[in-house]
């Protein structure tokens, strides 16, 4: 068998895949279209599917559901995990481009501020976390602790600032904090 054979995917796992990735969106979708109409952040309904989805509850209450959905071929959470990496980046260039537009010269404290707050406070979470929560299947052959922390301070702290200026976007402060 080539290289090239063995990445490839039959129609059933295409099949899966597809069914995945609409369970993710539908779930996604419905959750914010819920949280949009209970006057809360689209993005933390958003969220809320997916951690419904996730190994926080469908994998605890549903392991062969879970298994069967999101694991059904060994390539299938790897590619899962690419398009949500690419769903991030797509969601820090528009949250990027949003606040660029939002904001004047005059508005520099109040972004520097925001912007510290909401990348050091994510970061000491992240770096926190593994002193709260079981990290050691992700330690590498190392065993690096320090790594291992700073690489997750990084993670929370990088993804934090899309996700609060989604958070501001839905709830239009926004537009009504800059443009007054």
């Amino acid at each position: 068998m080539s290289g090239v054979e063995s990445t490839m995917i039959n129609n059933l796992e295409l099949g899966r895949l597809f069914f995945a990735i609409v369970l993710i969106l539908l779930s996604a979708h419905s959750f914010g279209y819920l949280f949009h109409r209970l006057k809360l952040p689209r993005v933390i309904g958003e969220i809320f599917g997916g951690v419904l989805l996730g190994p926080t509850v469908l994998w605890n209450l549903f392991r062969q559901a879970d298994s069967w959905i999101f694991n059904a071929f060994p390539t299938e959470g790897k590619l899962i995990s690419m398009i949500s990496w690419f769903g991030l980046v797509l969601l820090m260039f528009t949250s990027g481009f949003e606040l660029q537009r939002s904001f004047d010269r005059k508005d520099r404290k109040i972004v520097i501020v925001t912007l510290l707050g909401s990348t050091i406070i994510p970061f000491l979470a992240g770096w926190l976390a593994p002193s709260f929560y079981d990290f050691s299947p992700y330690l590498g052959s190392k065993s690096n602790l320090l790594a291992l922390k700073i690489i997750v301070g990084i993670a929370v702290a990088v993804t934090s600032i899309p996700v609060i200026s989604k958070i501001f976007m839905d709830l239009e402060q926004l537009a009504n904090q800059f443009t007054q």
